[in-house]
């Protein structure tokens, strides 16, 4: 981190060769309040952020390796961005390294071991062992259970945790353009929304996967710190094995996340029912839901979410390259089948959001279980701006050594996320019943006519 001290100039240069041993698109500036924001990405997928501060009069700039980069050219990199920012009429620098927060060593006695608090600092509920005098901190592991496993207590601790989220006041001060949480921030859900919106190279981009497993990370460290329970963790809804009769799901109930309703309404029941946000322009609007697939039959809305088996047999197959384009496809039909706020930037304004991209980083898990050789891979992973552009590789994660699940980040894992396997398995049913059918049924040839649902007759 390189911070200036006097004349900041407004407007950097333009330009596509500033730097001998790189191409730089330099110039994507844009204002928020009273910082001026601008963002440097090079071919190798390295990122440098810029920030000035008027009320301090200071200029900071942030950057971070690429994946394949060493800590030598990073640092050449980046001194020689500094020297550019300088020579462009920057005052004088002050150059320090950033360093990973280091683990407290506090003394304990022999044998005794804990939890740390669920504060959100770095020993956010990671378990503790005492050794030689010393606490020896391990990894918080977080397990996700499918929402139908879930007992009615425990999705109701979940259910009022997230109202309580939603009934924070948005921290004004959170700068979500670049947003990176730790303990001494309280984010409401309206400072998600505004995350997801500022997404970036968050979709249709392979950064898709590791952006939003970081999202649902924070969002989950939000939960446990407003509980205060470290067993708080974000409930998955595998919607795949119920794609076949997807509107009559109990997810949709009011133990829920409430009704699915035939047309466009507001959300009135479940998690989230009474629900409003106030919109850009100052309009106060209600959570909405439903509308989109109420004129498709049947066999439309069969073909168009894909069964867990269709799921398990691309994640068998796929490179990392086909596995997210088709994942991300299938995310998308997903939302917008929900439709209402769920088909938009501002989806994370509706609880089903969580539990949606919950199932998909549980499909993510399952085709980094199967490639174990590949599982890192991530070709066209660069940085993600909106946690501090950390590098995305941090949150594709690793296999963890000894039981299933990935840790993260890479390089000082602290979670353990694990997914419980499913019980509640109706696809299967479904598939073999359909099977059984079409291997006893005899073909028959049916002469009657029946009307249809729009006036015509078929036969």
């Amino acid at each position: 981190q390189v911070t200036f001290s006097g004349p900041t100039p407004h407007v950097f240069p333009p330009s596509t060769n500033q730097f001998s041993h790189m191409r730089v698109v330099l110039g994507v500036v844009w204002a928020t309040g009273a910082h001026l924001h601008t963002m440097a990405v090079d071919h190798t997928g390295s990122a440098t952020h810029v920030r000035r501060d008027d009320a301090a009069g200071s200029l900071e700039v942030t950057g971070a390796a690429a994946p394949a980069e060493s800590e030598a050219e990073m640092t050449a990199r980046f001194e020689e961005f500094a020297s550019l920012l300088s020579a462009y009429g920057f005052g004088e620098l002050q150059t320090k390294k950033l360093q990973p927060a280091e683990l407290p060593q506090e003394p304990c006695e022999a044998e005794a071991e804990g939890v740390g608090a669920p504060d959100g600092a770095p020993t956010h509920c990671r378990p503790w062992k005492c050794s030689e005098g010393k606490k020896q901190w391990s990894m918080q592991q977080r397990i996700r259970k499918e929402i139908h496993d879930l007992s009615d207590k425990e999705f109701k601790l979940y259910s009022d945790t997230v109202n309580q989220l939603y009934q924070r006041e948005e921290a004004a001060d959170q700068d979500n353009s670049t947003h990176l949480y730790d303990h001494t921030t309280k984010p409401s859900m309206v400072n998600f929304v505004t995350l997801h919106c500022a997404s970036h190279v968050g979709h249709s981009h392979d950064n898709f996967y590791p952006f939003h497993r970081r999202m649902l990370l924070d969002f989950e460290t939000e939960l446990q710190k407003q509980a205060q329970d470290c067993s708080v963790t974000i409930p998955y809804w595998n919607w795949a094995v119920e794609s076949h009769k997807f509107d009559q799901s109990e997810a949709w109930r009011g133990k829920r996340f409430g009704k699915l309703p035939f047309e466009q309404e507001c959300v009135e029941d479940g998690v989230a029912g009474g629900w409003r946000y106030v919109h850009g322009d100052g309009e106060d609007m209600c959570l909405m839901r439903g509308g989109h697939w109420n004129n498709w039959t049947t066999d439309h809305y069969r073909s168009t979410l894909p069964s867990w088996t269709a799921l398990q047999g691309h994640a068998e197959s796929s490179t990392y390259g086909e596995f997210r384009q088709k994942g991300e496809l299938w995310h998308n039909k997903f939302h917008c089948m929900v439709h209402g706020d769920m088909c938009s930037m501002v989806a994370p304004r509706d609880p089903v959001f969580y539990s949606h991209h919950s199932f998909i980083d549980r499909f993510y898990d399952l085709w980094q279980e199967k490639h174990p050789a590949e599982h890192q891979e991530c070709a066209g992973c660069t940085m993600l701006p909106n946690f501090g552009f950390a590098a995305a590789t941090e949150y594709v994660g690793a296999l963890h050594p000894t039981g299933p699940g990935t840790t993260v980040p890479v390089s000082d894992p602290s979670i353990w996320v694990q997914y419980a396997p499913e019980t509640y398995r109706p696809d299967i049913k479904f598939e073999e019943e359909q099977a059984r059918l079409n291997q006893t049924t005899p073909k028959l040839k049916y002469n009657c006519k029946c009307p249809s649902t729009n006036g015509n007759e078929w036969s």
